[in-house]
């Protein structure tokens, strides 16, 4: 029997294998007993942290990373971050962003407002460019390795994040502790039954997918509650962004260039090579496929005192 690395539970179902960029290959597995899916075995953090070089950043189309991320991802999270800091811009506090990478997120929340804000990354190129670059404070390391001051935070980001970690459930229990009374974490995730579709498809045609992203767990939604309920959270709202992700995942839709990495994102960070029909048409999509329940996971919110946004 092989263990799943959450409930223990049994995991003897193999999805279909999965190749990570500098690891190599995998099996996903799905538990039995919580349904949650990862890739077995899980690479050491060392492993894992070696894959986060400089080429992670700026990959040039080879499959190990975004193509450049502080180009085309970089000022998006700049406008995320000032959006969320208009929110706070009354209020002082304490904001932490896990896997941060370059810092522009937590750049932007620092423009719009008076919050101290720090941020926790793997790779050492990224938080160098933050530092640097931007003048954010962004510590090297991995949550799994890290110590975080007990109650210390009003609020913590988790964008894109908890899917890449080898102990996601250990590190949602450190965060619990490291947040305020009363203070929120905000998790952005994919959808775990959508997001695992590409490999299994992959599979039944008798191949193995390269995944640049490194995802090493695909939680379906309630798995993923039922997580965040385990480690002492409650979570008070959630939405789903991102519909047309799901539709790459299903098959459905093709990403722009053959970017599997960045999947309907292309589509959407490079509107001037499509028409103003097809603009309109994906904007229309992404607001009419959340509620057929298609689409990345996201929000905030207090079990106890803490809460979960998702």
């Amino acid at each position: 029997m092989i263990p799943c690395p959450l409930c223990r539970g049994a995991a003897d179902q193999q999805l279909g294998q999965m190749a990570l960029s500098r690891i190599g290959e995998v099996e996903i597995r799905r538990c039995a007993k919580c349904s949650v899916m990862f890739s077995h075995p899980l690479p050491s953090p060392e492993a894992l942290r070696q894959c986060y070089a400089s080429e992670y950043l700026d990959a040039k189309g080879k499959p190990a990373g975004y193509f450049n991320y502080v180009r085309d991802i970089g000022p998006a999270r700049l406008r995320d971050g000032r959006e969320l800091g208009a929110t706070l811009s009354f209020v002082p506090g304490r904001l932490l962003e896990i896997g941060c990478c370059t810092g522009h997120f937590i750049k932007g929340v620092a423009d719009a407002s008076n919050w101290e804000v720090h941020g926790l990354e793997i790779s050492e190129e990224a938080a160098e460019y933050g530092r640097t670059r931007l003048g954010v404070e962004i510590a090297v390391g991995n949550i799994e390795g890290v110590d975080l001051a007990d109650s210390h935070y009003d609020i913590i980001c988790v964008n894109d994040v908890l899917q890449h970690l080898v102990a996601p459930q250990a590190a949602l229990a450190k965060l619990y502790l490291a947040l305020k009374p009363g203070g929120k974490i905000q998790l952005v995730m994919p959808d775990g039954s959508f997001d695992v579709l590409p490999f299994v498809r992959e599979a039944k045609a008798g191949g193995t997918l390269v995944s640049p992203h490194w995802h090493l767990f695909f939680f379906p939604q309630a798995a993923i509650r039922r997580t965040l309920a385990e480690t002492g959270f409650r979570v008070m709202s959630a939405e789903r962004s991102m519909a047309l992700s799901a539709l790459v995942d299903l098959g459905l839709f093709k990403p722009a260039r053959g970017e599997f990495d960045r999947k309907s994102r292309g589509l959407l960070a490079h509107p001037r090579r499509r028409s103003r029909v097809m603009r309109a048409l994906l904007d229309l999509l992404e607001r009419v496929l959340p509620s057929l329940g298609l689409g990345h996971e996201s929000g905030s919110g207090p079990a106890n005192s803490r809460s979960a946004e998702l």
